[in-house]
């Protein structure tokens, strides 16, 4: 479904996806209504609660939610999906719990 407020599309890999799937329902609402106001901005890199990762993930932004770290890059491609044309693409590459997210 094409959801005209938001400027970026959402991409996850499947390793967000797996961790998604096996997180409880309340946590897994919980990251996307996190995410929904990234991919209602014009830079989410710019957003409050978005920081640069660390280590080995230095090349990617991150923000929390609860025990989780969310993992992102932005791709600036624009993107065509049914006659709506997205900013970009915001690539969840990895959803890890805070004991392991380093």
């Amino acid at each position: 479904m094409i959801n005209p407020s938001q400027r970026w599309k959402i991409v996850p890999t499947k390793q967000a996806l797996d961790a998604l799937g096996s997180m409880p329902l309340a946590d897994r609402l919980g990251v996307f209504a996190k995410l929904k106001p990234l991919v209602e901005s014009e830079n989410p890199y710019a957003h409050p609660s978005v920081t640069a990762a660390q280590g080995r993930l230095k090349p990617l932004r991150k923000f929390r939610y609860g025990n989780w770290r969310i993992f992102f890059e932005l791709d600036e491609t624009p993107v065509l999906v049914e006659k709506y044309t997205y900013k970009g693409s915001l690539i969840v590459q990895s959803i890890r719990n805070r004991r392991s997210a380093y």
